[in-house]
């Protein structure tokens, strides 16, 4: 005769049954996050909302936090960089949007807005 087919548990039927071993990864990883950050906070990397009471402006966007900042869709601050009425810059591969350039495509659409020609 031949024995039966063990089937694989589910994940959480898998934690379950080992108990207290299944918070201690959690706590490993949280506490792993939490070095990572603060090895980020000692080299001065990371955004400038991770590192430790430090306030600094934010110089260059990048393109989800301009669409954010400007309630664009992805696609229409595509286009709007490609006609020329948003300036952005690329490092590498990521395309980011300085600060400057925010300001002055609002100014941009105020005068629009009033009817004055662009300058």
């Amino acid at each position: 005769m031949t024995p039966p087919v063990q089937r694989r548990r589910h994940r959480s039927a898998r934690l379950a049954h080992y108990g207290d071993h299944a918070g201690a990864s959690t706590s490993s990883t949280q506490e792993k996050g939490a070095a990572d950050a603060q090895g980020r906070q000692r080299n001065g990397l990371g955004r400038p909302e991770d590192r430790a009471g430090i306030a600094e402006p934010v110089r260059l966007y990048r393109v989800p936090e301009a669409m954010a900042l400007l309630s664009l869709s992805r696609s229409v601050l595509y286009e709007q960089i490609r006609a020329g009425r948003l300036k952005s810059v690329t490092q590498g591969r990521t395309r980011l949007i300085p600060a400057t350039a925010l300001a002055d495509y609002v100014t941009l659409l105020l005068q629009e807005a009033d009817g004055q020609p662009r300058s």
